[in-house]
């Protein structure tokens, strides 16, 4: 009986890719199975910030006033002058900066991370090593960001990994391809940790992300192993601790964040470019 029903679930497993893979943007709600958990993550309710405090659907760069953010930063003086602190957007929809019937997505960008992360052109040897190797995975295809924007997502790991005490994280992204100005990418990845959604959304619309000393405390350490960033490709890797989390039941935030020659005010007004993106994450328990 149990046999049945472990085939049962890795082939709604290998369906459930093929989906992502299939219908590239759609969304699919987290679903589990044995060793593997693939999902594709949607945006929430306006756009990537997700009820982060401040979404405004024309685009528009929205200031934040009163002791919200500037709590957050640790920093009474920062309410004072919300203008001066205009960040990125949480982005939202695309037509916003241009027509939606302009924009070319280029084909399956998921299929290619996939393949660059496993090293291989074979994707249905890929998606059977996902299957079986005991392994949680993250997968987002072909979401559009707009410069001067950023997307949230929210990762709640499962009790194999929660319950670790460490966790390696492998990304891989794949993109149209783009730049590195002062050492940043234009198209950034981050993972955050003990924050939730809206006091992070806060934290880059108010330009805190730039500062490392307001984020270190949330930011899980990642080092970017690929910089193959003119073919669009992106590697990082990092260990979370998990004894490390104050709030261990408070989901993971994900973060990317587009910036054409590196972050100025009002890009998403003066150079509404949109790119699309998509990664594969893997959490590998290692202790």
């Amino acid at each position: 009986m149990r046999t049945n029903e472990d085939n049962m679930q890795k082939n709604f497993s290998i369906i459930l890719i093929g989906l992502i893979l299939l219908f590239g943007q759609n969304s699919f709600a987290a679903t589990t199975a044995s060793q593997t958990i693939t999902a594709t993550l949607s945006r929430g309710g306006g756009g990537g910030g997700g009820g982060g405090g401040g979404t405004n659907p024309t685009g528009a760069i929205v200031g934040i006033a009163g002791g919200g953010a500037a709590a957050a930063g640790g920093s009474s003086a920062l309410a004072f002058a919300p203008l001066f602190l205009a960040g990125l957007t949480p982005d939202g929809t695309i037509s916003a900066a241009a027509p939606i019937g302009c924009i070319l997505c280029p084909e399956n960008l998921l299929q290619s991370a996939m393949m660059h992360a496993f090293c291989s052109n074979d994707i249905n040897a890929i998606m059977e090593k996902m299957k079986c190797n005991g392994k949680f995975y993250i997968a987002k295809n072909n979401e559009s960001i707009r410069n001067g924007s950023f997307d949230m997502q929210e990762i709640v790991l499962p009790p194999e990994l929660a319950n670790a005490q460490k966790i390696r994280i492998n990304i891989t992204m794949a993109s149209e391809n783009y730049r590195e100005i002062n050492g940043e990418p234009e198209l950034a990845f981050g993972i955050y940790k003990d924050i939730a959604k809206p006091d992070l959304s806060k934290k880059f619309e108010t330009q805190q992300f730039m500062h490392h000393y307001l984020m270190k405390k949330y930011d899980v350490p990642l080092k970017i192993t690929d910089k193959s960033y003119n073919c669009g490709v992106q590697k990082l890797s990092g260990v979370l601790n998990l004894n490390n989390l104050n709030m261990k039941n408070m989901p993971l935030q994900t973060v990317v964040r587009f910036t054409e020659n590196g972050f100025q005010r009002n890009q998403l007004r003066l150079n509404p470019k949109v790119k699309f993106y998509a990664y594969l994450v893997e959490f590998e328990k290692i202790s």
